[in-house]
């Protein structure tokens, strides 16, 4: 049972939705995140066949490191393994009574399945977190990614060490593991960043350039948590039983009295507030970070060069459904000069969700890990009798269940659909030929799109029937298709629109009808009108149009003049059914998870003129699924 269940059970039933949002997702986090993850692998745990040992690494500047080290039992002197690196801000391990030890005991971790398979696992606390000390200055600072390296210099100088090293890690620790390759290490030959971001402005904190206030919100409650070691809060929600067990983060060997643990997380106290940080950006160069850096400062795509220069592999695991992240991984595949290849699949954030979609069968048909350990077996183990995949690109599609492959991003055999706005809330594949016709919309400010969302990381997700939420939406509805459609890529939208504001948010909905009426959600985009303006030297490959989020395009809206809102939506695969609608759903907030802008709602006027055709494009694949 995932953690958030476990919550949702025990804890959550005296709160609000919102509080109860926010504690799952924090404790999903920690199940994601933490020593005790795994759940991308399948079938029955494997035993915990692994010596451990905890102990400090001192680096360079005298701040010391906590690093747990797990050995397979049977190793024999002058044996050598390579190793795999995991370094994370959620706490390397736990240090847990007998009660959770003998509830967690059959857990699935990948820890366990790589030191089952002839691999040493070091779990990290990075500095500032857990039980190693420093401060945490802001997200992979250079003293960090500096960290990463010496302790790879400590792995290659032990005596079981082949002298070959990969990193591992979802989430944060994904990112940790992609910023390793930034030391250009020669010891380090293949990393898999799972469920993390390219660009840390436009994947995940301000998608569209709209500030994500619920992730900041939750994950700065997280982090507070964890640096106090749940001394303050989280700790008083657990079940009395529950808490009687748990006591935080698992001090080093030989800490018997968490003395050092203590003064570790006391050297915390000061850690970087992320959500105040990002309440104070608006623009992609606003920089607020200490010391005046912005949210590029620990983007992968501005150390691009480094770490193509690398030379490493790379295994990017994401979910169609993890906020924006699936396009991040693609931006990455296209950007970068490794030997990248790409698992897309019917997962959110870290691939612990239920929901209808990735619970369909065949999902399951390609197994990331499995995948994971042919690739490092080859990078690490010189395993060439299992030969890697021939296409570096694997895909799930929502609809037809079944995995794809291709060499290239969107699939050669793809080409675009146009859907024009037309009269009647409907959609038309003929250009209008009318003058000056449009539809006008008073924004609903409570329209949003609940708390098992792509946006909640590490929730379950799960988007119920749409036909409610699209009352308060501007809606354009298809005839029924009159065969199947696949739609795989990234769907682009074009407005135009007259506001009486001269900002505002513009959400679009990609939705399913069905014969009966029920509306399914398949993807979205957003734009923040401020950012409407269209750049030419984009940073990194990534879909048109290119907005570059920027103060010195930022652009406000003339209420008596018509602008244009163009944008992509976020990728996906999936196949609309014959005799179901295509929808397109226009909204001007989702409060459950994007900060609204102050002032009145927007009253728009959406053109759908020979003049000022609105329309969305769709990637549509000229092969028929089966």
């Amino acid at each position: 049972m995932l953690i958030s269940q476990w919550m949702d059970g025990f804890v959550c039933i005296r709160f609000s939705l919102r509080q109860r949002r926010i504690l799952s997702v924090v404790a999903t986090w920690l199940a994601v995140a933490s020593a005790l993850a795994g759940s991308l692998l399948s079938g029955a745990p494997r035993p915990d066949d692994a010596s451990r040992s905890s102990f400090y690494l001192t680096m360079r500047d005298g701040v010391r490191i906590a690093v747990d080290l797990s050995l397979p039992e049977n190793l024999r002197p002058g044996d050598k393994i390579p190793a795999l690196i995991r370094q994370t801000r959620y706490y390397r391990s736990f240090d847990l009574g007998w009660r959770l030890r003998f509830a967690t005991r059959n857990w699935p971790s990948q820890r366990k399945v790589f030191v089952g398979h002839g691999y040493a696992w070091l779990d990290v606390d990075v500095r500032g977190t857990g039980a190693s000390f420093g401060r945490w200055a802001y997200p992979w600072s250079p003293d960090e990614i500096r960290d990463g390296a010496e302790i790879v210099d400590w792995i290659v100088r032990q005596p079981w060490s082949n002298g070959r090293v990969g990193a591992i890690g979802t989430s944060y620790d994904g990112g940790s593991a992609e910023f390793l390759l930034v030391n250009r290490h020669p010891a380090v030959k293949v990393v898999a960043p799972e469920f993390t971001f390219f660009d840390a402005y436009a994947d995940l904190a301000f998608p569209g350039g709209i500030w994500l206030q619920s992730f900041s919100t939750a994950w700065q409650t997280l982090n507070r948590a964890l640096d106090t070691n749940y001394r303050k809060s989280f700790t008083t929600l657990m079940p009395r039983v529950v808490r009687s067990s748990y006591h935080g983060v698992r001090p080093v060997d030989g800490d018997t009295g968490r003395a050092l643990a203590d003064e570790a997380i006391h050297e915390h106290e000061h850690n970087l507030n992320v959500a105040a940080m990002a309440q104070a950006i608006t623009y992609r160069d606003d920089a607020p970070w200490p010391p005046g850096l912005s949210l590029d400062a620990f983007s992968p795509f501005a150390y691009a060069s480094g770490i193509s220069a690398s030379g490493a592999a790379i295994y990017f695991v994401e979910g169609w459904l993890d906020a924006s992240l699936p396009q991040a991984a693609l931006n990455a595949f296209e950007t970068l000069k490794n030997p990248v290849r790409v698992v897309i699949g019917p997962w959110g954030h870290g691939s612990l969700i239920g929901g209808l979609p990735a619970s369909r069968p065949g999902h399951s048909a390609v197994n990331p890990d499995d995948e994971l350990l042919r690739l490092f077996d080859f990078y690490l183990k010189d395993a060439s009798d299992r030969p890697l995949p021939a296409k570096p690109i694997s895909y799930f599609t929502f609809g037809t269940n079944k995995w794809s492959a291709t060499d290239r991003w969107p699939p050669a055999d793809t080409q675009p659909l146009n859907f024009y706005l037309d009269h009647d809330r409907s959609l038309a594949r003929e250009r209008p030929l009318s003058s000056r016709e449009g539809d006008s919309y008073r924004v609903d400010l409570t329209a949003a799109t609940g708390f098992t969302s792509r946006w909640d990381l590490g929730s379950e997700v799960l988007y119920p029937d749409r036909r409610r939420a699209d009352k308060k939406l501007l809606c354009y509805t298809s005839i029924p298709l009159e065969g199947d459609m696949e739609v795989t890529g990234s769907p682009r939208i074009t407005l135009f629109l007259k506001s009486t504001e001269t900002d505002g948010e513009f959400f679009a909905y990609l939705e399913d009808v069905n014969p009966r009426g029920r509306v399914s959600y398949v993807t979205e985009g957003e734009l923040r009108g401020l950012h409407r303006a269209m750049g030419s030297n984009p940073p990194y490959a990534q879909p048109a149009p290119y907005h570059s989020f920027q103060r010195e395009d930022g652009l406000s809206m003339q209420t008596a003049e018509i602008s244009t809102i163009d944008f992509a939506m976020i990728p996906t695969s999936y196949v609309f059914r014959r005799g179901h609608a295509i929808r397109l759903a226009l909204a001007g907030a989702d409060r459950d998870h994007f900060a609204v802008l102050p002032g009145p709602p927007p009253a728009w006027t959406v053109y759908r003129d020979a003049a000022h055709a609105s329309f969305f494009q769709l990637p549509v694949r000229l092969s028929q699924p089966q």
